[in-house]
């Protein structure tokens, strides 16, 4: 991933899975994202999600839908054997916000 995109998609919870579409259809949730890649590391992109709704698995099973699937997120299809890990840097609620120190 080299550019930031905006992502308008619409998932549906089925299960323990949250299934991905492009457009609209009764009973699926729109689901926005705006993804910016911050850093590279092989053939791996660090990514900033600015996260504009909150559904089920959203980053995960988004991601995995434009073909970049977290790296060792085998429920949706990323490779097994490396750990995936999402960490929030800010969290932001009502216009208030708390920066959470990085490791």
């Amino acid at each position: 991933m080299d550019r930031p995109q905006e992502l308008r998609l619409f998932l549906k919870k089925e299960g323990t899975k949250a299934l991905v579409r492009d457009t609209p259809e009764d009973g699926w949730l729109h689901a926005d994202m705006d993804i910016e890649p911050v850093g590279h590391a092989g053939n791996n992109t660090v990514i900033r999600v600015h996260l504009l709704t909150g559904r089920f698995h959203q980053i995960r099973a988004s991601m995995a839908h434009i073909g970049h699937p977290l790296a060792g997120d085998v429920k949706y299809g990323g490779q097994p054997g490396q750990p995936y890990s999402l960490e929030a840097c800010r969290l932001c609620f009502d216009g208030h916000c708390i920066e959470i120190p990085q490791k």
